[in-house]
């Protein structure tokens, strides 16, 4: 018994010395700290750092989410026109079970039926039959319901507490001037993401979109609001930024129109305009043929041979919009520049000090190191003879801008082409820009050939930015679309800078390219392109390309007013076929020049013997007998638009019987006279406007609006307008048939 407790007593004696070691408590602490510092840490995640998401998570147990999607930021042109727009359209439908008015104006279930179809336009049977489907949990009753039908009904619907009826709203983007710009706004998705697909859209498509917020709070079941001292858990959201572009909405539409009419009349197989501010880069205008309808871009395209059109879900089709229809031709279609190239390559003399403006060359044949198939020669058969490098670039002759490439040697001449951009993107914010294709280790031959533009290619925005800088003291700018951004309340929250890319050539240089190519124009090849009043400098261009240059390309690249360019134009046709000379590109720049400036506001300034050309009575040429076709596309060279009535086939052999105003009508030299094929003249009248008091600037832009030519006489001309003949015809003196001669005495 006593070893049996004395045994036991040992026992204890040990298992009390265990329990009371120190290694069993600090086990325990490290332990409880362990676990403390776990819970804090997790404490700290879900309480700070994913405050929102246990927020929600916690929230959608007692609460109902309420969306908050934020807007797409509106687009517009420079002058504050809508280009593309988000509006809301609403979905409703009912929960038939749930379908009641409560409260002190509490409406009969009947009446609720029957307000509903008065107010979404349905049959009392349509919304009746929805309402008895009382097993269902929800009902469509109609789809794409308008902002004020929506408003009227949330307004009705709190009045009476109606519960029982949803509003899904959609957010969809619209665009108020359809196909103007098309290829530069590009378009968003209509899916719930509403995400940029191509253009101005897709390159900006994350300022635009937003940041999308989240609200959670206890709502009223029938007013849909929240309840009275009720709490709500919410994220912080956005509105997308909005956009202002430097696009010119007028200058677009001018040369749109512009380069669709040459397109149609010279058979040509497409186009492209573009219009820039040499001086900051802003692009005021990118037009081409082929424009699509941005409210609905995925529309069959014309020129589409595929028997099925289904570019949802056919790759092919997809594709072919994004290569074809959606894309931006002046910043992805590389072409030969031809000719307009010779202003670079006497660029690049010029500031090396190789060539004076007088220098006199020969316009033989050129043989070149390494080629011996044939020497270059001049497009004009036996060539010009000894010409100055002022008159070589007046009429084009190729091989006096083959001796001054070899002149400046390979190297330096591809550091200049490199200096002007022609080896890289523009860096346009568009997408798709390529690059063109430049020789990487050129020979003789291809400094030869590039010294006029041909066997190597450049973007059209890559031409005329090169261009510009010849009116922006010889310095390279990086074009631009968007001119600034816009908070959502609509402040200016960002301005984009003009960005200079490099000085090319010295300002010196630049200034004595102005003048050489406004003698392209007085006296050269680019007459026809001229505007009185403005006066523009520009070079023409014819290039072939493919493997028996079967293709050609005409062209025109122009800087007006010559003595202080606002703008640098670029007038492009692919393949026409009813022209083998660079006119048709002059006529449609001609065009897009005149109207842009006057668009901008830029006063004409008339020369003596321009006003005096204007003064002297001219008749109207006679063009009876003609083919239509050569009287349309012909008369514009001289000044003249010829109309005729709709439908007439240019390349039809019929020929113009008829003409109003008749052959040997004395006007001021330029406007627009109708051609019949049938010998009838419509009337079409016209009201005569009132002309007194206008300069003549106003008083040709006011005849060609109302679709009239003049005749100028008077003392002054540089005076107003003192008397009309026939009188206006607020003054009672009836209408005129349209074309009429209006006659102006100036004073």
């Amino acid at each position: 018994m006593d070893m049996y407790q004395d045994d036991r007593k040992g026992r204890l004696e040990s298992a009390s010395r265990e329990r009371l070691s120190p290694a069993g408590p600090l086990f325990l602490a490290l332990c409880f700290g362990a676990a403390s510092v776990i819970i804090l840490l997790s404490l700290y995640r879900i309480q700070v750092r994913e405050h929102e998401v246990y927020a929600r998570a916690a929230d959608q147990l007692h609460f109902r989410s309420v969306e908050e999607t934020p807007g797409r930021g509106p687009i517009y042109a420079a002058g504050g026109e809508p280009l593309a727009l988000t509006r809301y359209v609403y979905t409703i439908g009912i929960t038939p079970r749930d379908l009641k008015s409560q409260g002190t104006k509490r409406l009969p279930r009947e009446t609720v039926i029957s307000d509903l179809a008065a107010l979404l336009t349905l049959t009392q049977e349509e919304v009746e039959d929805a309402a008895a489907r009382v097993d269902e949990n929800w009902v469509l009753l109609k789809r794409d319901v308008d902002r004020e039908t929506h408003d009227r009904l949330v307004a009705w619907r709190r009045e009476y507490r109606v519960s029982g009826i949803a509003i899904d709203p959609t957010m969809l983007r619209h665009y108020p001037q359809n196909e103007t710009a098309s290829a530069v706004i590009g378009f968003a998705s209509q899916a719930e993401d509403m995400k940029g697909i191509s253009g101005i859209e897709a390159v900006y498509n994350e300022r635009l979109s937003g940041r999308p917020g989240f609200r959670y709070a206890e709502l009223d079941n029938y007013g849909g609001g929240q309840l009275p001292y009720s709490r709500s858990t919410a994220g912080s959201g956005h509105d997308g930024s909005g956009l202002v572009l430097n696009l010119n909405l007028g200058i677009q539409k001018a040369a749109q129109t512009a380069i669709d009419l040459a397109v149609r009349r010279y058979q040509a197989d497409r186009g492209v305009a573009v219009v820039l501010d040499p001086r900051s880069g802003a692009i005021l205008a990118m037009a081409q043929t082929g424009a699509y309808d941005l409210n609905d871009p995925y529309a069959r395209p014309v020129g589409w041979d595929g028997e099925d059109w289904q570019p949802k879900n056919d790759s092919e089709a997809r594709n072919y919009l994004y290569s074809n229809v959606w894309n931006s031709r002046a910043i992805t279609d590389g072409y030969e520049p031809g000719s307009t190239y010779k202003a670079l390559t006497a660029a690049i003399a010029l500031d090396l000090g190789l060539v004076t403006e007088t220098e006199v060359f020969s316009d033989d044949p050129v043989w070149v190191e390494g080629w011996t198939q044939y020497p270059i020669s001049c497009s004009v058969e036996g060539g010009h003879g000894q010409r100055t490098l002022a008159e070589a670039l007046e009429t084009s002759c190729n091989p006096v801008f083959v001796q001054l490439a070899q002149r400046i040697g390979i190297e330096r001449f591809y550091e200049y082409v490199r200096a002007f951009g022609h080896r890289a993107p523009t860096g346009i914010d568009l997408p798709g820009e390529s690059s063109g294709i430049i020789h990487t280790n050129p020979i003789p031959i291809d400094l030869a050939v590039w010294s006029f533009g041909e066997q190597a290619t450049v973007t059209p925005l890559q031409l005329i930015s090169a261009f510009a800088s010849f009116a922006n003291d010889g310095i390279l700018m990086r074009p631009q679309v968007v001119a600034r951004f816009l908070s959502p309340e609509g402040e200016t929250e960002e301005s984009v800078a003009p960005e200079a890319v490099r000085q090319v050539i010295s300002p010196a240089t630049a200034a004595r390219m102005l003048t050489l190519l406004r003698g392209v124009v007085a006296r050269g090849t680019g007459e026809v392109a001229e505007v009185p009043g403005y006066r523009v400098a520009g070079k023409t261009s014819t290039s072939t390309h493919g493997e028996n240059d079967e293709h050609e390309v005409v062209s025109f690249a122009a800087l007006a007013p010559a003595a202080d360019p606002q703008i640098a134009v670029l007038t492009i046709l692919y393949d026409p076929q009813a022209s083998s000379a660079s006119w048709p590109a002059q006529i449609a720049c001609r065009t897009i020049i005149d109207k842009s400036l006057g668009v901008l506001g830029v006063r004409k300034s008339w020369t003596d013997a321009e006003l005096a050309r204007l003064f002297s009575p001219q008749s109207i040429r006679d063009v009876v007998g003609q083919t239509v076709g050569e009287a349309v596309r012909r008369s514009p060279i001289v000044c003249w638009e010829a109309q005729t009535a709709a439908g007439v086939d240019l390349d039809s052999e019929q020929t113009v019987q008829a003409q109003y105003p008749p052959p040997g009508t004395l006007t001021a030299g330029c406007g627009s006279f109708y051609v019949s094929v049938d010998g009838l003249i419509p009337e079409d009248p016209v009201a005569v406007p009132d002309f007194a008091g206008l300069g003549l600037e106003e008083a040709l832009r006011l005849a060609e609006r109302s679709g009239l030519n003049l005749r100028l006489e008077g003392p002054n001309p540089r005076g107003v307008v003192t008397g009309q003949s026939p009188q206006p015809s607020s003054q009672n003196t009836g209408s005129v048939r349209r074309y009429s001669v209006i006659t102006l005495q100036f004073g």
